[in-house]
């Protein structure tokens, strides 16, 4: 299972699409947004490395604040993490296939990605402009953190053109390392089917 921090970083920024169309565009399309079905691989590339680690699997979001992401592939990777209100479930599986299940909301991480993921889906941006310096150009926005957060130098999510959804969200780190994740195959507002957030 890769780190936690990057799932909890990626998920920020799924929903930065929030803060970017409240700054930018048009407030009443984010606002229709209730559901959210994507495909994602995510590919880090170590400074050491000349090859990627590549893994993917399934996004889902329902409002109010019902968020699955799970690792599909590769085999070795599979599980995840499910937001619900204030709890963060995390499973994996054992060498043997048996599926463990935590309960990881109490963890330092897990109350800061709580935190931070609330205030993008309630849109407080004056909220995250504490946080993060943001540059925005067309279609895309730059997060720097404002105090030290890590080895975390940057975060670069570029929009989706025809619709209010993230396309790509690369991570770079001081040392040299970087982590793409792209959506595919992204639904929105689509029926999405309760035992989706089943683990």
């Amino acid at each position: 299972m890769k780190c936690c921090k990057k799932i909890f970083l990626s998920l920020f920024f799924v929903f930065a699409v929030s803060f970017c169309f409240a700054k930018n565009f048009d407030l009443d399309e984010f606002h229709r947004v209730n559901t959210i079905e994507s495909d994602f691989e995510m590919r880090t590339l170590y400074s050491f490395s000349k090859q990627p680690i590549i893994s993917g699997g399934k996004l889902y979001f329902k409002k109010p604040d019902l968020i699955k992401w799970e690792y599909l592939y590769p085999a070795a990777n599979r599980g995840g993490f499910l937001f619900e209100k204030k709890k963060i479930l995390s499973w994996t599986f054992t060498n043997n296939g048996v599926k463990e299940i935590a309960d990881i909301s109490k963890s330092r991480q897990a109350k800061g990605a709580l935190f931070i993921l609330n205030k993008f889906l309630n849109m407080d941006i004056t909220a995250l402009e504490k946080i993060y310096t943001v540059e925005t150009v067309k279609n895309s926005m730059i997060f720097y953190p404002k105090k030290s957060a890590g080895s975390l130098e940057k975060i670069e999510v570029y929009l989706q053109e025809n619709m209010p959804a993230v396309q790509r969200i690369i991570i770079f780190n001081e040392y040299g390392d970087k982590t793409e994740i792209y959506f595919t195959e992204i639904k929105i507002n689509g029926e999405i089917a309760q035992n989706a957030f089943d683990i």
